[in-house]
């Protein structure tokens, strides 16, 4: 629950889903080990491959406008992935100052596994639906894409430079 609201901060949290932490909260569970557990538990190596991500990985276009971030399998593989070790990365790339789309790329077995996030008004379903065969909801959305991950990052950009150019 802590992770798919966003730790409370998004639009569709309301009063019903309070109402479900609050119960829980009520049968004692501990909610100090949960969120050590989800935020504060990292491997050495699942930090250094976030630390690579956002230094070296973290790209800016769309005039601004949205973030992404990649890694191919052997960067993967570099930093000993494991199932999890990329959560989240997306919501640094949209905590950058003026963007308002952001996207994950990460490359496996010849595919491309897309996480989308937005803010505002723009509908990152809508956007993962059109060009990467996927969906979601207006503001977290995935996809997936068979071409390289090079060509998957060109086509993003433009799509991008695309959707950013008319609200320019």
């Amino acid at each position: 629950m802590v992770t798919d609201t966003g730790s409370f901060r998004y639009s569709s949290v309301g009063p019903g889903v309070l109402r479900i932490a609050a119960a829980l909260l009520d049968t004692g569970m501990d909610h100090i080990e949960i969120y050590d557990r989800i935020f504060d538990s990292n491997r050495l190596d699942q930090l250094k491959l976030k630390g690579y991500a956002l230094s070296e990985k973290t790209v800016v276009t769309g005039n601004g406008n949205a973030a992404y971030i990649s890694l191919s399998e052997a960067e993967l593989k570099r930093f000993h992935f494991h199932p999890g070790d990329t959560e989240g990365l997306v919501n640094y790339a949209l905590g950058i100052e003026g963007v308002h789309i952001a996207a994950f790329f990460a490359e496996k077995d010849d595919l491309i596994k897309i996480s989308l996030r937005s803010k505002g008004e723009v509908d990152v379903n809508e956007i993962s639906r059109k060009h990467f065969g996927g969906g979601g909801h207006i503001h977290a959305a995935g996809g997936r894409s068979k071409l390289s991950l090079a060509e998957t990052l060109k086509k993003f950009e433009g799509i991008m430079a695309e959707l950013f150019a008319e609200t320019a």
